[in-house]
């Protein structure tokens, strides 16, 4: 992950671009400088999005970060927040090597695939995150200082998908095993990390040494949601 450094003055900058398939980029940024010799704050927005080569392969991710910074004597103390969400058609099946060659065919996607005329518009991956970290620096003494870190991270999503056929007993124990459906799926992924990291760091003449530690913790859980299309058969 890069982020800009202090920039000691404001400023106000955009980028962006245009491809073929639609597809389209741009970048916002936007940063107070520094205030009073003490403040400074950032802001910066993007986005992509694509209608893709591959049939219905579209993208659309977007973006943002944003930051303060306080500025002492012997202290500083930085809070970041940055955060991403996309949603994707899936596009990963591949193809046999005769589409390839075929100019018709070597775009073909089979994700999403219900009957022949007809494709589940829908089959997208769907994801989210977040991440927030808080920092604080102080310089202790000569050669000496001491940094603490937080961190938080959150992330939400799901890929879905249109299924023919399925045998409902795999998913609801009240049907018997000959029962099938087609279905829509999600699954889902679920999970928050958050943790700390303290660090001592003493330089001086031609001694450099670093003591630190980090804690941490994850908590995930995935898990499926489906419903059913049409009639149980």
């Amino acid at each position: 992950m890069i982020t800009n450094g202090l920039q000691s003055e404001k400023y106000l900058n955009y980028s962006g671009g245009f491809g073929s398939f639609n597809t389209q980029r741009h970048t916002l940024a936007v940063g107070s400088g520094l205030l009073g010799g003490k403040f400074a704050f950032d802001v910066r927005g993007s986005l992509i999005a694509s209608d893709g080569y591959v049939d219905r392969a579209r993208s659309d991710l977007k973006s943002f970060y944003a930051s303060g910074l306080y500025l002492a004597k012997k202290t500083s103390v930085k809070f970041k927040v940055f955060h991403g969400e996309e949603e994707t058609y899936q596009s990963w099946y591949g193809i046999s090597p005769e589409f390839v060659n075929d100019s018709k065919l070597r775009t073909y996607n089979p994700a999403g695939f219900i009957n022949d005329s007809t494709f589940y518009d829908n089959q997208v991956d769907n994801y989210r995150q977040t991440h927030a970290h808080l920092t604080l620096n102080r310089h202790i003494t000569d050669g000496v200082n001491a940094q603490v870190s937080l961190h938080y991270t959150r992330g939400l999503g799901y890929y879905e998908e249109y299924r023919v056929g399925e045998v409902l007993q795999n998913y609801f124990a009240q049907f018997p095993t000959s029962d099938t459906s087609d279905l829509v799926r999600r699954l889902w992924l679920d999970n928050h990390f958050y943790g700390a990291v303290w660090r001592l760091h003493y330089e001086k003449n031609k001694w450099d040494a670093t003591l630190g530690r980090r804690h941490k913790s994850l908590r995930r859980r995935t898990f499926w949601r489906c419903h059913l299309v049409g009639v149980a058969n």
